[in-house]
């Protein structure tokens, strides 16, 4: 089996009644599919991979914000003022990380 990047990973044939209407519905390319599986913003489409890394963005800010919160100072002094400077520094910390991986 030959793998090229461009290949698709669900090719199907397009007929009447399906999506294109006779025309050949290609799905996505396999390197857009592992991209996405992989979640590693190298798909080859500029959009798809600006997906990939705000996910990638904001699933690490979800994680630091679950560090900071675990510290129960933080908890007994909650407010609207620690909850803004949560929110800040979990995003400080998610750039950090993804600028010290290279990814910007």
């Amino acid at each position: 089996m030959k793998h090229e990047k461009d290949a698709q990973a669900f090719p199907r044939s397009g007929f009447s009644g399906e999506v294109g209407y006779g025309r050949p519905t290609n799905g996505m390319t396999l390197r857009q599919y592992a991209a996405i599986k992989l979640r590693v913003p190298d798909s080859g489409t500029e959009w798809l991979d600006d997906m990939i890394r705000q996910s990638l963005r904001d699933e690490s800010a979800a994680k630091a914000m679950q560090g900071i919160l675990s510290n129960g100072d933080v908890i007994d002094q909650f407010n609207d003022k620690s909850i803004e400077w949560a929110v800040e520094n979990s995003i400080k910390l998610a750039d950090a990380m993804i600028k010290a991986r290279g990814e910007v």
